[in-house]
């Protein structure tokens, strides 16, 4: 998964009623993942900003405000 097939379920994940959400459960993990998989990251963000992956990073990180 992408940012951006992210941001859409991202975006409407509370607006989505149980049984909606149930039927999203196993893109939740994932997502729930790359949010935890994003924290350690966020501290040493000054000093990563020369790093190749850096643009995909703070993709994730417009993203991750949203994520279930």
């Amino acid at each position: 998964m992408d940012p951006g097939e992210a941001a859409g379920p991202a975006a409407c994940w509370s607006e989505m009623d149980h049984a909606q959400k149930l039927g999203f459960l196993p893109q939740v993990r994932e997502l729930r993942k790359i949010r935890r998989l994003l924290n350690p990251v966020r501290p040493l963000a000054p000093l990563l900003t020369a790093h190749p992956r850096w643009q995909e990073f703070r993709s994730w990180e417009r993203v991750a405000q949203d994520l279930p």
